[in-house]
């Protein structure tokens, strides 16, 4: 058996030598390994050694045929069957194709794309930095495709941009470096996208020609990226607008700095710890109106846990009282200021403080009963709470767990 198989590897690659010539012999040898590949595609549960086999015949296609669209459309096709088989490398070896030809030819706009692609998928912000560095590189050469090149950095930086701000929020409750480095990023980053695309609509403006020319397979994910990072617009100016404040105002940036150790105490139930970082970040500028709603958070937070715990009934309905009357205070003052953490969506910002003012109201009325004179204003007061929550950010899970409850019991 061992013989017929290393039989079998010899004329194989016997075949392959005959037809390893140039011009229509390496398109053979070429197409000759895309056939190889294709045959996990067939099997209904390929093995392992299936599609490691299949990974390295793509490979040796491309010796034949460099930046064969035909191989990308068989990779693409052998990745999707390695997940649903269970070969967990298959993207691995899927990148690690891409990076080898855009090692050879970086210009090569079907592999640069799908390379994008997968790592979008994962978010890899550091490998998609190293492909924008090399076509800022590219294009500063003389007699550069200046047209391509800008309509693939914009792919690159408009698929970034997101993955920052999903970094930038996460950081919120965390490291305030962190959410700074990730604010001046995604500054950097979205401008230089929007920068590429001015140069492709003022360059269409005087012939199209270059456009129409431009590969589907890159062209098109541009355009889509480009599209989507329009609907965020709005928030990406008050982002702007944020980290120019923290360039130039130190007491707005220790106000940030502040918060977002605030939140951490908060994330960690210290309200005394959490309520100093919010009130000394207010002393740093009164006007921060995210510390503001902060400190609503911690009197509601500390004030359930004081009155529905029996550990501090007076002492929690005071807390309550104060969150039920400061939600308040800060709706309507963000009718006249502007909230300035970065990653937090004005609608967010909303939304959490009508659930905080939705959830105080129920808090109170668990905790302390309502004197029936109240009870009519105080259940539209929370109606009307609950459903600006809901509509503002239909994710919070504070708004949908109070949503679901009043379905269920009313008010």
């Amino acid at each position: 058996m061992r013989r017929t198989i290393y039989s079998g590897q010899l004329l194989a690659l016997a075949a392959a030598l005959c037809l390893s010539g140039c011009g229509k012999a390496g398109e053979k040898a070429s197409e000759y390994y895309i056939s190889q590949a294709r045959k996990p595609l067939e099997l209904r549960e390929p093995s392992r050694s299936d599609m490691e086999s299949a990974y390295a015949a793509l490979a040796k296609s491309l010796k034949y045929a460099p930046g064969s669209v035909r191989v990308l459309e068989v990779l693409r096709a052998l990745t999707e069957k390695a997940g649903k088989s269970g070969f967990t490398e298959g993207a691995d070896r899927e990148m690690a194709i891409l990076r080898g030809v855009l090692r050879e030819s970086p210009l090569n706009w079907p592999f640069y794309a799908a390379a994008i692609d997968q790592l979008s998928i994962r978010g890899d912000l550091y490998a998609m930095n190293e492909l924008a560095a090399g076509l800022e590189s590219a294009g500063a050469s003389e007699g550069a495709q200046m047209y391509e090149i800008s309509m693939g950095l914009a792919l690159c930086y408009a698929s970034m941009a997101p993955w920052i701000e999903s970094q930038g929020y996460l950081s919120l409750n965390k490291a305030p470096e962190t959410l700074v480095e990730k604010a001046r990023e995604y500054v950097r980053v979205r401008k230089r996208a929007e920068e590429m695309r001015a140069y492709l609509v003022k360059s269409d403006s005087v012939d199209d020609t270059r456009r129409r020319l431009v590969p589907d397979a890159l062209r098109v994910p541009a355009e889509v990226a480009l599209a989507d990072m329009d609907s965020g617009r709005e928030e990406a100016e008050r982002i702007y607008a944020s980290v120019s404040r923290m360039d130039s105002d130190p007491s707005f940036l220790k106000a940030v700095e502040l918060t977002v150790r605030g939140n951490g105490a908060l994330m960690k139930k210290d309200y005394s710890g959490a309520r100093a970082f919010y009130r000394s970040a207010i002393q740093n500028r009164p006007d921060f109106l995210d510390a503001r709603k902060q400190l609503v958070e911690v009197d509601f937070q500390e004030g359930a846990a004081l009155a529905l715990t029996g550990r501090g009934l007076k002492a929690g309905k005071r807390s309550l009282y104060d969150a039920y009357s400061g939600s308040a205070d800060v709706i309507k003052a963000a009718g006249e200021l502007r909230n300035w953490m970065p990653f937090v969506t004005r609608e967010k910002f909303l939304a959490d403080a009508y659930s905080i003012r939705a959830a105080a109201i129920a808090a109170l009325k668990a905790v302390n009963g309502i004197r029936p004179r109240d009870q009519a204003r105080l259940a539209g007061e929370f109606k009307a709470a609950l459903d600006e929550a809901v509509r503002l950010n239909p994710q919070s899970k504070l708004a949908r767990d109070l949503l679901e409850r009043y379905s269920k019991e009313g008010f």
